[in-house]
């Protein structure tokens, strides 16, 4: 393995590896809010034992959750 030893370094593989592969795997939630979509969150598509998921940071699904009013309690 290959040590980085600068930011640019860093920047430079997150750059080819984020254009090269992560676009690919990667896809947009929108919210309907009263003068259109809006862009709500991002997931990435991931496959684990041949069962599909989207996986996304969990602040974005609780705020929906919540919004809707389909918390419980």
């Amino acid at each position: 393995m290959e040590k980085i030893k600068s930011s640019k370094q860093i920047d430079e593989i997150y750059n080819r590896l984020a254009s090269e592969k992560l676009i690919h795997h990667t896809c947009q939630f929108f919210i309907e809010k009263a003068d259109g979509l809006k862009p709500f969150a991002s997931g990435v598509f991931v496959l684990i034992y041949n069962v599909h998921f989207v996986f996304t940071a969990s602040h974005p699904a609780a705020a929906r959750i919540l919004s809707c009013g389909l918390a419980g309690g």
